[in-house]
């Protein structure tokens, strides 16, 4: 009996010892699955530092556009992407994307794109369709044509500034006791940022009912020099004249020199654009004000946008998040906050320590 006991207790025993191996195996096994599977979660993590991110835009050396330049570069390296500047310093648009298509054919995929019209949409469509991310800043572009291509739009509003401005330069007349006059305005060129400035200036005078009249719209151009002859022009013919406004960065020097040219040099004149060229004309009294477009906070956060893209972020689903306004205060000597010009110097000084 004492024989049999022993035999039994054996088996039981060898029994367990072969059901704790198989339970080691299984969870063994487990323990190798769970980490076979966290290894591949970290492989397939979201990686920054593999995908290239570009700022697309004509006129590089511009010194505006190098501010947004250096907006969009910086902020690329600080959430870890590779960033790249794309561009011509001269060139027609068809010529600007054909440097931007390479860009995307040698990795770039995502893009902040500096188009002020439909000029690039067909581009625009190609490459979304292809998987490149976009982003368009400063130029505040239609929600119901753009969406299927354009993942985030973000600007200040033109039609504001503009209405301020007519009231910054209304009220500063009526300071010096101007009470009618001639207003001259002048672009850069046709695009829908500067159209919609302009035409917001122009509604607001009238809305004002004061006796100051607009004149004709006068296209600078890019060019210095060039662009100065044609702003001496709106001062000679028009002998009235009691101010202007300007709709692009390269406006406070040619109104600056046109008013020097003809000994006019007590007109109430804004500008656009917190460039190092554009605070010393104000600074020094040449020209009344300037428009500071978010330059700088605008390439930051387009940088930003294709982050949040890249990470799963569908900004197109409505109108209200696909659009992201941002301020653009009117910026004077003597003015307090966002509106002292000298409050944006230190961007400047940054820009030309970049590129150096």
């Amino acid at each position: 009996m004492k024989k049999a006991l022993s035999i039994i207790l054996a088996v039981i025993m060898l029994l367990a010892l072969v059901a704790g191996c198989g339970g080691t195996e299984e969870s063994s096994s487990a323990s190798e699955s769970k980490s076979s599977s966290a290894s591949e979660s970290k492989s397939d993590a979201f990686d920054p530092s593999k995908i290239t991110i570009a700022v697309c835009m004509g006129s590089i050396n511009h010194p505006v556009h190098r501010i947004v330049q250096m907006g969009f570069m910086t902020k690329a390296e600080e959430l870890g992407y590779k960033g790249e500047i794309s561009g011509l310093d001269e060139g027609s648009m068809q010529e600007l994307i054909t440097k931007w298509e390479s860009s995307v054919t040698n990795g770039a995929t995502g893009l902040l794109l500096w188009v002020g019209d439909d000029s690039a949409y067909e581009f625009m469509k190609t490459i979304h369709d292809g998987g490149c991310k976009i982003v368009v800043p400063h130029f505040a572009h239609s929600y119901q044509d753009t969406k299927a291509f354009l993942d985030k739009n973000i600007s200040c509003l033109a039609a504001s500034y503009g209405k301020e401005s007519a009231d910054f330069i209304v009220d500063k007349l009526v300071e010096k006791k101007i009470t009618e006059g001639t207003i001259g305005i002048t672009q850069n060129g046709s695009n829908v940022t500067e159209n919609a400035a302009n035409d917001a200036f122009r509604a607001q005078i009238l809305a004002l009912k004061v006796k100051y009249v607009c004149a004709d719209t006068v296209f600078e151009g890019a060019e210095a020099t060039a662009a100065a002859g044609l702003v001496t022009g709106v001062i000679q013919s028009n002998k009235d004249i009691v101010a202007g406004f300007g709709t692009t960065g390269g406006s406070p020097q040619s109104w600056a020199t046109a008013m020097e040219n003809t000994g006019k040099k007590d007109l109430v004149v804004i500008g656009m654009d917190y460039t190092e060229l554009n605070i010393g004309l104000v600074k020094d009294g040449s020209i009344t004000a300037v428009v500071c477009q978010p330059l700088f906070t605008e390439a930051q956060a387009s940088a930003v946008a294709l982050d949040a893209i890249f990470r799963g972020e569908d900004f197109t689903k409505s109108e209200d998040t696909w659009f992201q306004e941002l301020p653009a205060p009117i910026a004077y000597l003597g003015g307090t906050g966002d509106a002292d010009i000298t409050a944006y110097e230190g961007i400047v000084n940054d820009v030309k320590e970049y590129f150096k």
